[in-house]
């Protein structure tokens, strides 16, 4: 791999991180010469990222950067965060470099990167181990570490294998000279519990295990001359877990300075200091945001940053009143000398729907009442009269959208009249799941129980649905061809009345639950759900339905499409929330394809304006954009 990826001025529209495409529409976008478009998703929301942080560093208080999961790598410039294109999508462990432009990254699967001031390259190098952490003496002299006791040493001109004598998951590695480099980490049993720590020691020629004072698995190491170095460990996953705390080595040997953190109690993740002081942090667990620590006067006191659960896994500072500390779901805080505030991250509501009337308008829904709105340049929030969850969305124009949702005995719909949203009483106690019309006075509202509504442009009217089942998204072709999902199956409007059509018998299955519907027309609907253990499509060719498989192992929450040969299937790669993944899978005509992605939470929708302009949204907050652009040359 020798992908390039360009500089902290970020490409993608609000400086969103791109990632190539391998599907993409049959239409759209004419480049100059006849060249072929570059297909991109782009993250867009929210920035610089939600995925977890794992290690950062900086060149100067200006020039700070910080990587995780999924290929993420962000930068500080001195007034903000914000993405750079990595290249990969492998998550990324670890950041050390020399200067601004001489900046090392590793990963899984033997990911390492290299920054030269412009761009980040991939580097080739001898192992498929997942590299946990990177540091060196000088430009010719870099150390990486990771699984199976792999220790990688860059001499100037290529990384080489060296012989750890050791199995271990290495962790990180730390270095004041040519003849003085530590690793450290530990064994890890099958039931990912800590075990017990490895400390290994370079001394210019060969590695040696050096036995620390205590048995617990080492986390982090930092140091300030080869006779004064300090580490975490942590023994397993039964509280209190610090029991083995933080060592000091005074060159020949490792001693106990404290035996727990209090309430830094579920891993103290990393460390880093100047000659006077030292912070670690961590995990508070469920505590009150205790999740730093701060060793100054030979004494402890804990550092509260606010942010209970959030543990923190990278600590860096320019100096002591300079300091940053990231952690999961893009967390990044900052110490002034004073206090930590909060600068990126945490989670924001969940967006469950997406709809636009042109590109320049388009309005997302999500937890909470949350609204959105893009005006083709911004995402900005728009006052909610509700706070229950707000599930789908639909307009006939710009000043004509509404919006459903809401919560136990409760329902909402919402109106835009082009000035403001309103809430409009519903006949219904029960959460209402799906939006869709014609036009201005055909439009159809449905949700738990059966229960649909129609609007005729004046008022709302509940309309015998013929089934208890809980509905979840209508689609149409027209005003007299309107499909509703259901669970096992499908009810149809022929202009008159609703009747079952029982997906089970169609196409051969029972205990299909179908989450979304979308069409080109009366002859081609697609349909995306679950089907006991397998995520599916079902096609309507206007005659019958058939079912399909995707090819990847994903579950699949929302489908639409620009024609019938350009068509978005959206969801994640397991359960919605972490560990999974966005997924997104693209249909041609012929076959479904996944796209390559690991940027972000599940998604729970997908509408675009056209084939160059796709929206999808989902957990977290998330928002993505495809929009293909003309390559460079």
């Amino acid at each position: 791999m020798d992908a390039d990826a360009g500089s902290p001025a970020a490409s993608g529209l609000d400086g969103g991180l791109a990632f190539p495409s391998d599907a993409g529409s049959d239409a759209g976008l004419a480049c100059p010469g006849g060249a072929s478009p570059i297909d991109t998703w782009s993250f867009v929301r929210p920035l610089p990222t939600i995925m977890h942080l794992y290690d950062v560093w900086g060149a100067s208080a200006n020039d700070v950067w910080a990587v995780g999961d999924g290929g993420t790598i962000v930068h500080w410039n001195g007034e903000s965060w914000l993405p750079v294109p990595s290249g990969t999508l492998n998550d990324l462990a670890g950041v050390w470099g020399i200067s601004a432009d001489d900046v090392w990254v590793v990963g899984a699967a033997g990911t390492i990167l290299h920054w030269d001031g412009q761009r980040w390259r991939a580097t080739p190098n001898p192992t498929m181990q997942a590299l946990s952490s990177v540091r060196g003496h000088s430009a010719d002299d870099v150390w990486a570490v990771g699984d199976s006791g792999t220790i990688l040493h860059w001499n100037g001109v290529l990384w080489a294998n060296t012989v750890s004598g050791s199995s271990s998951k290495l962790r990180r590695v730390w270095a004041s000279g040519a003849a003085d480099v530590w690793a450290v980490g530990g064994v890890v049993d099958s039931y990912s519990s800590w075990g017990h720590g490895t400390t290994l020691h370079w001394d210019g020629r060969v590695w040696t295990d050096v036995p620390v004072a205590a048995t617990g698995h080492v986390l982090a190491i930092w140091g300030f001359a080869p006779n004064d170095l300090w580490i975490t460990t942590i023994n397993s996953h039964v509280a209190p877990l610090s029991t083995d705390g933080f060592l000091h080595w005074n060159g020949s040997a490792w001693t106990v300075v404290t035996d727990k953190f209090a309430r830094l109690w579920a891993a103290p993740a990393a460390l880093w200091g100047t000659a006077d002081e030292l912070w670690v942090v961590g995990d508070a667990g469920y505590e009150d945001g205790a999740n730093t620590a701060h060793w100054q006067a030979s004494a402890w006191a804990e550092s509260s940053t606010g942010l209970a659960n959030l543990p923190l896994l990278g600590v860096w500072g320019s100096g002591p009143r300079d300091v940053w500390a990231v952690g999961i779901n893009g967390t990044i805080i900052h110490w002034d000398g004073t206090a930590w505030s909060q600068r990126t991250g945490g989670l924001a509501p969940a967006l469950y729907a997406v709809w636009g009337s042109a590109p320049r308008d388009v309005w997302a829904v999500g937890d909470a009442g949350v609204i959105l709105h893009s005006d083709g340049a911004t995402w900005s929030s728009v006052p909610s009269p509700t706070v229950q969850p707000l599930v789908a969305i639909w307009g006939s124009g710009s000043d004509d959208v509404w919006a459903v949702g809401g919560g136990p005995g409760e329902a909402s719909i919402l109106h835009w009249t082009g000035v403001s949203w309103k809430a409009v009483p519903p006949e219904s106690i029960v959460p209402l799941g799906a939006v869709w019309g014609t036009g201005r006075d055909d439009v159809w509202a449905a949700g738990g129980g059966g229960t649909i509504f129609h609007w005729n442009g004046t008022s709302w009217t509940k309309v015998p649905s013929g089934t208890q089942e809980d509905i979840y998204n209508i689609w149409g072709s027209g005003r007299d061809d309107v499909w509703a999902s259901i669970d096992d199956g499908l009810i149809h409007w022929n202009g008159s009345a609703w009747s079952a059509f029982p997906m089970a018998l169609a196409i051969g299955a029972a205990g299909v639950e179908l989450f979304d519907l979308w069409g080109s027309g009366s002859q081609d609907v697609w349909a995306v759900g679950f089907n006991g253990n397998t995520y599916q499509t079902a096609h309507w060719d206007g005659a019958s339905w058939s079912a399909g498989a995707f090819p990847t192992d994903v579950w699949v929450f929302a489908v639409w499409g620009s024609s019938p040969n350009d068509v978005w299937a959206v969801g994640n790669t397991s359960p919605p929330y972490p560990p999974s993944r966005d997924a997104v899978l693209h249909w041609d005509g012929h076959v479904w394809t996944p796209v390559p992605r690991n940027t972000g939470w599940g998604l729970f929708a997908v509408w675009g304006s056209g084939a160059d302009d796709v929206w999808a949204v989902g957990a977290a907050g998330t928002i993505l954009h495809y929009a293909p652009t003309c390559p460079p040359w």
